[in-house]
């Protein structure tokens, strides 16, 4: 669960009580704040796309927590939808956002 602040969710009333934190800082959870490479990888295979890790890697890699590499599972997801619905992987936010 995300967004309950630590001062909110100690108030009588939040209705959660005994959380623990897990914080990009805990080496222990790294793998679930994002895709890791084997999943992209995985993801990329199961579509028929897995050509394009080079070019997933080049543009989306870039998280790491701790020893733990991650992916951005918004960008991955938009980036796999593109290329499998509109066959197009390139300029996808500029495509998708331009003004018209």
């Amino acid at each position: 669960m995300t967004g309950c602040l630590r001062i909110s969710r100690e108030f009588i009333f939040t209705g959660l009580n005994n959380l623990k934190n897990h914080s990009i800082l805990n080496d222990n959870y790294a793998e679930y704040f994002g895709f890791t490479e084997e999943e992209v990888e995985q993801m990329l295979k199961d579509y028929g796309i897995e050509a394009k890790m080079l070019e997933v890697k080049q543009w989306y890699d870039g998280y790491l927590f701790g020893d733990t590499e991650v992916y951005n599972p918004w960008s991955i997801i938009n980036y796999v939808d593109a290329a499998v619905n509109d066959g197009n992987t390139g300029q996808i936010e500029e495509r998708k956002y331009a003004a018209p």
